[in-house]
């Protein structure tokens, strides 16, 4: 998409000035969104400008100032944050499957990934609306209020494809995120051969569900007690079950199998020593030295499981 927009310079954004590969999306996003426009411009230049700003990775004013044929940046602002947020949410995953149409066939087992991306944010907070767009995190570029949205894509071997980009609110939780997951694929048509995870969903709630459910998973393990933390020591790769939150009275336990790779870092990136990449996994069959590259950096998890599936 961003080569197609790169070099679009002060040009003319209407019907006669194309945006190349992009039109059959720019129609695809029209046909889905209600986005209206003014007495010098319709709604498909406002969607070409948007699009064509989002992959030339520029802001909608300094994308308006050099692209004749857009209104003022204010008014394209105006516009974009008029979008109804449920319609777009609705309508989404019916343009992302529209566009993957061909590629995916109902009744087939695909490998699913969950991501959570959090975009820092520095303007005004309602703090009392549950459904308020800003979520609070960790700290993180100076800041702990973000945007969030969650990904949700099917990935094999090298391919990915989103299906659908959902906002999180205040009152979003993960556990809720994933069972809405779930109820897509299965409302879709397709079959679950595998579950990937971003550390975000780390909780005896959501590995409890997904156990519950039979739905097979592998999930990066977070180092939040002592008792793991003895466990992820040892110069050897191995298996082991543990159960979150086992001293916790009041918290929901659940058992877990986390395989344990064990990388000698011998002075790549600059380190020295045994380097720990650990995952929860269930129903998957691998070993340790299948889920993490020689380089001791983490792959991404449509990558893990590419090595999974090749070894099979």
């Amino acid at each position: 998409m961003a080569n197609n927009c790169q070099n679009i310079g002060k040009s003319e954004l209407n019907k006669e000035n194309k945006l190349g590969n992009l039109e059959p999306i720019c129609a695809l996003v029209e046909g889905n969104v209600t986005l209206t426009g003014g007495r010098n411009y319709d709604s498909l230049t406002l969607i070409r400008g948007a699009i064509a700003t989002a992959c030339s990775n520029n802001s909608i004013s300094g994308f308006a100032k050099m692209t004749e044929g857009l209104p003022s940046h204010t008014t394209c602002l105006k516009k974009l944050h008029g979008l109804n947020m449920e319609e777009l949410t609705l309508n989404t995953p019916k343009m992302l499957l529209k566009a993957g149409k061909g590629i995916l066939k109902k009744g087939q087992k695909y490998d699913f990934a969950i991501d959570i991306t959090l975009i820092p944010y520095y303007g005004k907070k309602d703090k009392k609306n549950p459904k308020s767009p800003i979520v609070g995190g960790k700290r993180k570029a100076s800041t702990n209020y973000f945007v969030g949205y969650l990904t949700f894509s099917v990935v094999n071997m090298d391919k990915h494809l989103i299906l659908q980009v959902i906002p999180l609110f205040r009152d979003s939780t993960n556990l809720t995120a994933i069972k809405n997951c779930v109820d897509l694929i299965y409302g879709y048509g397709f079959k679950i051969k595998s579950l990937m995870l971003d550390r975000e969903f780390y909780s005896a709630e959501i590995f409890s569900y997904l156990k519950e459910s039979e739905i097979p998973h592998i999930v990066p393990v977070k180092k939040n007690s002592d008792e793991l933390k003895r466990q992820l020591k040892g110069k050897k790769s191995k298996s082991f079950e543990y159960v979150i939150n086992a001293k916790s009275k009041n918290k929901l336990k659940c058992k877990v199998k986390i395989v344990d790779r064990v990388i000698y870092m011998k002075g790549k990136k600059g380190k020295k020593g045994a380097l720990h990449r650990a995952f929860v996994v269930y129903k998957i069959n691998t070993s340790p030295n299948q889920l993490v590259s020689d380089t001791g950096i983490d792959l991404p998890l449509n990558q893990h499981m590419s090595l999974i599936i090749n070894s099979k």
